[in-house]
């Protein structure tokens, strides 16, 4: 990987950095443990608080290219948002990068909250990516339960 493509990677990384660790259903402590980073480390990147080094970078991408690896079947989400807004952005169009993004905010709070594990959040996003209704109307009723939970 030559140098420019390195730093363009790390900087689409780090400005969907939320986005990304939303996708993996991990929690800010979580994704420092599997990172031998500290959850405020973790936050500052996430705020833009910090820099992100490329030790970070390559320690949170083995963690996330782990998982993946480890979970296929889980992380489906989390592999197309690291495709489309880091690995192969020039593939997608702007309105591909903003249906992903909408649909990893409208699924990824029932990660967070546990309300559905990342198997039925996969399932559901392959659906929702070929526009089934029944997934959508799912995810829809995941979230609701999610934010109802909260109250």
């Amino acid at each position: 990987m030559k140098a420019k493509e390195e730093t363009k990677q790390m900087k689409d990384f780090k400005e969907n950095f939320a986005l990304i660790r939303q996708a993996t259903g991990w929690s800010t402590a979580e994704l420092a443990s599997r990172t031998g980073a500290s959850p405020q480390t973790i936050n500052n990147i996430e705020l833009n608080n910090s820099k992100l080094t490329t030790m970070a970078y390559y320690a949170i991408r083995y963690a996330l290219e782990s998982e993946m690896k480890e979970h296929p079947d889980e992380n489906e989400m989390l592999k197309y948002v690291l495709d489309a807004f880091v690995d192969n952005r020039e593939k997608y169009t702007d309105e591909e990068r903003q249906a992903i993004r909408e649909k990893t905010e409208m699924l990824s709070p029932s990660l967070k909250g546990k309300k559905a594990n990342k198997k039925e959040i996969s399932k559901i996003w392959k659906a929702v990516l070929a526009g089934s209704v029944v997934a959508i109307a799912s995810a829809i009723t995941i979230a609701g339960i999610t934010a109802w939970r909260k109250k």
